[in-house]
């Protein structure tokens, strides 16, 4: 049972249970989920109820590995990474009518419009001046196949059943757009709490699986 307390409650549940649903059908490993109800639930908040998986998060399975034993699960969080980003995004499409996922610049444009008001709302004039840059090098990075993301995908995101099956937990953010906005908030995540050699030892496992450079990764 996950609840969702807070003001975005009622759509995070539903994006996570339909985003939940449409990866178990895909064959993508995540808990399976039965049931999404809403603000008038039992509880007073939304709620999604899954299966339970019994296991341990990566991080912590990390924090007690030997570090010359730990490139198995770099290997397995980097396979599992690549093949989200790999899958079929176009049954997925059907939540986001809203973006014409033929122009290669939308993905970019949507986010840069949905900052902007986020500094507005939130008075943070500071960061005006980074996406102003961003928003500069707009046409060096189209995105030539969207991808379905899920915008938090760190080590503590995967569990691991005794038996080595991992599982991708988290998915109240799954959307569709560029795999690259995905995969550099896991970058900066992996520098800011792992360090840099982390940093640096995803992406090259990421390339490696994906068998392509990822390109003007630096600018995302």
């Amino acid at each position: 049972l996950r609840i969702y307390p807070g003001a975005g409650g009622a759509i995070e549940s539903v994006r996570e249970f339909k985003g939940m649903r449409w990866l178990h059908e895909s064959g993508y490993p995540v808990p399976q989920v039965h049931l999404q109800a809403g603000e008038d639930s039992p509880f007073g908040y939304p709620f999604v109820i899954m299966d339970r998986i019994d296991g341990q998060v990566m991080r912590q399975i990390m924090n007690n590995t030997p570090e010359e034993e730990q490139e198995g699960l770099l290997t397995l969080f980097c396979d599992l990474f690549v093949n989200l980003h790999n899958l079929d995004w176009r049954s997925f499409s059907e939540s986001s009518k809203q973006i014409d996922h033929s122009d290669p610049y939308q993905y970019c444009d949507y986010w840069i419009c949905t900052a902007r008001q986020g500094i507005q709302q939130f008075e943070l004039q500071g960061l005006s001046e980074p996406l102003d840059w961003f928003e500069e090098k707009r046409s060096e990075i189209p995105c030539l196949r969207p991808s379905v993301v899920h915008l938090d995908f760190h080590p503590n995101n995967v569990l691991l059943r005794a038996d080595g099956q991992a599982f991708v937990i988290d998915w109240s953010q799954v959307s569709l757009t560029d795999a690259r906005f995905d995969l550099a908030w896991t970058l900066v995540l992996a520098h800011a709490y792992l360090g840099n050699q982390w940093r640096n030892q995803i992406l090259a496992g990421y390339e490696r699986i994906n068998k392509a450079k990822i390109d003007r990764i630096e600018i995302f």
